[in-house]
């Protein structure tokens, strides 16, 4: 029982419905990605920037330069956890492309099957994207580590910062 009208219809609204699943998901991955990057970079790198400058404009105060270098560490720490917990976030935006675009291939599977074929689908021939659910669970939550270790490390590194000179 082949009805190509219904299928158009049902294929050309499905198509828009995953095209724009898909389409929204993957500007949010670049969203996030430059905003967040963005965010870290001027901290941290602002942070790690300001170091030598503040102990070359302070030379009536005593720099201490372990407490001033550990501080720069950790600076320099906070950004490469920001960016790693940023292209985790990215990661975790293409996955969820990738799940949308595999719902739309299992769709498009059925309806041709459906409508253009004497052979329906059979319900186990649709296999689930485990991977994906566990890759995009993964990338959900790697990024949330990256944040508090991020603050951790800016609080560490400020609190250096002040201790380098002498500021309590």
């Amino acid at each position: 029982m082949k009805d190509y009208d219904k299928y158009l219809r049902e294929y050309e609204k499905a198509d828009l419905y995953f095209s724009n699943q898909i389409a929204d998901r993957e500007q949010k991955a670049f969203e996030y990605g430059t905003i967040v990057v963005r965010n870290a970079v001027l901290i941290s790198g602002g942070a790690l920037l300001a170091i030598p400058a503040i102990a070359g404009l302070s030379r009536d105060i005593p720099v201490k330069l372990s407490e001033a270098a550990t501080a720069g560490f950790l600076f320099a720490s906070a950004l490469i956890v920001s960016i790693l917990g940023s292209y985790i976030i990215h990661i975790n935006w293409t996955l969820h492309v990738q799940a949308w675009e595999s719902f739309w291939e299992d769709r498009r599977k059925y309806l041709e099957r459906t409508y253009l074929s004497d052979e329906p689908i059979e319900p186990s021939e649709i296999v689930p994207m485990l991977h994906l659910q566990k890759s995009i669970t993964l990338t959900f939550y790697l990024p949330h580590a990256c944040a508090i270790a991020y603050l951790v490390l800016i609080i560490l590194g400020f609190t250096k910062l002040y201790g380098a000179f002498g500021i309590t």
